[in-house]
């Protein structure tokens, strides 16, 4: 999570898309037109080749016909993709559809392009306090040698530190939940709001373990059968 000294105190998605989303989407969007490269929104981050995380995907949302705004997210199988559930609802507006970007580090060019409004949200999503801020979308199934991923395409990334969940609740007593995994960056690198919905995994003996989604600025367990 953020826990630089600029995010303590704003990590309710509440609002999200206009909080944050919406004002992203024009940026990016903005700097497609100007030709701009854009590497990532995590600040201070490392160059990852994009072919190392595969399951990496962005998401383009649709508010309404003119309005966009912008989340992470997880192909964690061939017809599903992991989000956080705020992406969906911010507890103020509900997206009407999504654009998953696949194999390429800009989302509003580029790589391959699936638009889906199947949504599954956790039945017990609180955007309050962030409980349960998990989403599945369903998009149709593809074949992962079709995603043309190339070696000249990079994200950002940032090694964090888990801590324990007694130490987090120490900051945030109200939010915490048995649920969450605390995470801490520190003053020059960390994720940030834009990243939503994005991949936190650990490496084990060389291959990386997706073990939850970002929640604004705490990450949720997640886990597989």
């Amino acid at each position: 999570m953020c826990v630089t000294e600029d995010f303590f105190g704003d990590i309710n998605p509440l609002n999200y898309h206009t909080n944050f989303g919406i004002p992203k989407a024009k940026a990016l969007l903005r700097d497609v037109l100007h030709k701009k490269i854009i590497i990532s929104e995590i600040t201070g981050g490392e160059i990852t080749r994009i072919q190392d995380v595969p399951y990496q995907a962005g998401l383009i949302i649709h508010l309404s016909e003119l309005i966009t705004s912008v989340c992470g997210g997880s192909l964690i199988s061939s017809t599903r993709v992991l989000t956080a559930a705020h992406c969906y609802d911010d507890g103020v507006k509900v997206t009407i559809s999504y654009t998953v970007v696949l194999g390429t580090m800009n989302l509003f060019k580029g790589g391959r392009r699936i638009d889906t409004d199947q949504v599954t949200v956790h039945p017990m999503w609180n955007p309050t306090i962030s409980e349960n801020d998990l989403a599945i979308l369903h998009i149709p199934k593809i074949k992962f040698s079709g995603l043309k991923i190339t070696s000249d395409q990079y994200l950002s990334s940032v090694s964090l530190t888990i801590i324990s969940n007694e130490e987090c609740a120490a900051v945030y007593p109200e939010i915490i939940q048995d649920s969450h995994v605390c995470t801490i960056g520190n003053n020059t690198a960390s994720t940030c709001h834009g990243d939503s919905g994005g991949p936190l995994a650990v490496k084990i003996h060389g291959k990386s373990i997706l073990v939850g989604g970002k929640s604004t600025s705490w990450y949720l367990y997640v886990t597989s059968e």
